[in-house]
């Protein structure tokens, strides 16, 4: 019986008597390569049919009978000339594991694993490919609950992602937040710090850091790799380079300023900024429990017992809300006799914590200065003229003083909109003279009004420059009074042109 014979009673639907004859003929000629590829996709078919059994009916029975079909099949070691029978043996596997992570049914996860990754280990299937990129994400969806997860990963290789791997996928018109492959690396530096694995932090960083490198997009991978370089015990400089990309664009949230702090010398004014800005962050108190004990032993470091108590009171009582027992650490401080002793005076520490951060954060982007030509109190937008024909409009951030037009600050800004919208990194109030330039500028002079009375400058001829109605009425200013002030080069929607004018 050939192995024509078998392929075409398998084709039909008659798999039994095709195994039969296939076992039969492989026996009788166990060198002959036909005979061999028509018993292995026998294998291949039955763990076909016992797949779509597993996957409707999950049973702990169904799954033992394709995982001893799958050993079988691996049993045939099918070489690297069998890419594509080992392709389809996978897709078999993920098939079975995706069911098994949505319903284990009592079955030991861990247990299975194993198997099944000891069974495709010595298979030979296309290496990158889609197979093997499904391989990796069934696998890496039991991770939580299978301890060989990081054995799996160092032999699968990252090597073998393929480009679309690095693009997030889309699921019922939403975008994944991550890409498998940044999943994957994150995964693994999440495992390996839980391990505490010195050698393998060593090991990985250089991986990770080429690929954040290589996918600015990426917001993770440089979060990590600043994770792994201080439970190595880097900090300062490399470890700072290397969070601050990532932390200007989680600066919203409390664990990447948290982060950044413990990668900063303890001592330095920096680092406890750096925390403060942590416990401002828009965060619900009971996440910011070890926040606050970082910033009390930062107080207590530097003799502010005011302020480490304040920091205590403020965990113990939301504890008490949550109904839960205080940190040890806190419970221990209390029963020093200096927090009896310093009652609620508060912090003496006083740190400008947003202007150190803002300046850290954003030191790389050049400033600008701006003048406030107009503000919306009630939306608290400022507009703005920062340059020759340049202006725009942001709105004023937490925490900053409000505006009035004529202020004159300095601002760190990235792009502006078709609209003017500026995105803005920090702004900060001028104090001072500002110097002439082509956009604003001093000016002197007795105020005129042209005949009528309904128009009012400062200066004269060529130097003469328009005083708005308001500017007039918010100033108090008369006919004939001498004033000195600051003229700006603005845009006049109504006339549709760009002119000096006062503000």
């Amino acid at each position: 019986m050939s192995s024509f014979e078998v392929t075409r009673l398998r084709k039909e639907g008659r798999l039994d008597e095709a195994f039969a004859l296939a076992q039969a003929e492989f026996e009788a000629n166990p060198d002959d390569v036909w005979a061999w590829r028509a018993l292995a996709w026998c294998h291949d078919a039955r763990c076909k049919g016992l797949a779509e059994t597993y996957k409707s009916r999950p049973t702990a029975d169904n799954l033992g009978a394709f995982l001893s079909e799958v050993d079988a099949a691996a049993a045939m070691k099918p070489g690297p000339a069998e890419d594509l029978l080992c392709d389809t043996l996978l897709w078999r596997v993920v098939s079975v594991l995706s069911t098994l992570g949505k319903n284990p049914g009592g079955v030991d996860v861990p247990t299975v694993a194993d198997r099944v990754f000891a069974a495709v280990r010595d298979l030979h299937p296309t290496r990158p490919g889609e197979a093997y990129s499904a391989l990796f994400n069934a696998f890496h969806r039991l991770r939580k609950d299978w301890p060989g997860y990081v054995g799996f990963c160092d032999w699968w290789d990252f090597r073998h992602f393929r480009p679309e791997d690095y693009v997030p996928e889309t699921y019922n018109g939403r975008q994944q937040p991550v890409s498998l492959a940044e999943g994957a690396y994150i995964a693994y530096a999440r495992a390996l710090l839980a391990a505490h694995d010195g050698e393998g932090i060593r090991a990985f960083l250089p991986r990770i850091e080429e690929l954040a490198d290589a996918h600015p997009e990426m917001t993770y991978p440089g979060y990590y790799v600043g994770k792994l370089l201080l439970a190595i015990g880097q900090r300062g400089e490399a470890a700072v380079a290397t969070l601050r990309p990532f932390l200007v664009k989680k600066r919203s949230e409390f664990w990447a300023w948290q982060l950044m702090a413990e990668a900063l010398p303890e001592t330095g004014d920096l680092s406890l900024a750096c925390l403060l800005r942590a416990v401002h962050c828009r965060t619900p108190e009971h996440f910011l429990t070890r926040v606050r004990g970082l910033l009390a032993a930062r107080y207590l470091s530097r003799g502010d017992y005011g302020g480490a108590r304040e920091q205590i009171d403020l965990v113990v009582e939301t504890c008490r809300k949550e109904q839960q027992r205080a940190p040890h650490q806190m419970e221990a401080w209390q029963r020093e006799g200096w927090y009896a002793e310093v009652g609620g005076k508060g912090a003496a520490t006083k740190v400008d914590w947003l202007r150190l951060t803002d300046d850290f954060l954003y030191a790389d982007r050049p400033s600008c200065v701006a003048v406030v030509v107009g503000v919306n109190a009630e939306k608290k937008v400022v507009h703005v003229v920062y340059g020759r024909e340049r202006q725009g409009h942001f709105r004023q951030p937490r925490g900053m003083k409000p505006c009035q037009p004529g202020d004159v600050l300095d601002l760190r800004m990235g792009e502006v909109s078709p609209e003017g919208r500026i995105e803005l990194f920090t702004a900060t109030k001028r104090e001072g003279a500002v110097s002439q330039s082509d956009y604003c500028r001093w000016v002197a002079g007795e105020v005129t009004a042209n005949g009528a009375h309904t128009a009012h400058f400062v200066g004269k001829g060529r130097d003469r420059v328009f005083i708005p109605p308001q500017v007039m009425t918010r100033r108090g200013w008369q006919e004939g009074e001498l004033v000195g002030t600051l003229a700006v080069y603005a845009y006049n929607s109504k006339r549709n042109e760009w002119a000096w004018r006062i503000v």
